[in-house]
């Protein structure tokens, strides 16, 4: 996305913000979606002047997923070792 947009590729940055966009959807991820539909309409229009803010946008709130993922899965295998422990005792 980054080079789509650097590059002035408007084809391919609404190409890859409709396929991330898919795909956070289906993990639930909505709180990207506003940016990554902000993403493909620019794309679709072929004016990418902005791109690069809405971008920086985007990679934020991926972060603050991608940390959430992992804390919670941490957690998650914390939990369950916990439990096997327990058991083992």
């Amino acid at each position: 996305m980054e080079m789509a947009i650097r590059n002035n590729d408007a084809k391919h940055v609404r190409s890859i913000a409709h396929r991330l966009r898919g795909a956070s959807l289906s993990c639930g991820s909505n709180s990207i979606v506003p940016f990554l539909n902000e993403l493909e309409e620019l794309g679709n229009s072929g004016n990418l002047a902005t791109a690069p803010v809405v971008y920086e946008k985007a990679t934020s709130e991926f972060a603050e997923i991608r940390s959430f993922l992992e804390s919670y899965l941490q957690n998650s295998e914390r939990a369950v070792e916990e439990k096997t422990f327990a058991r083992a005792r």
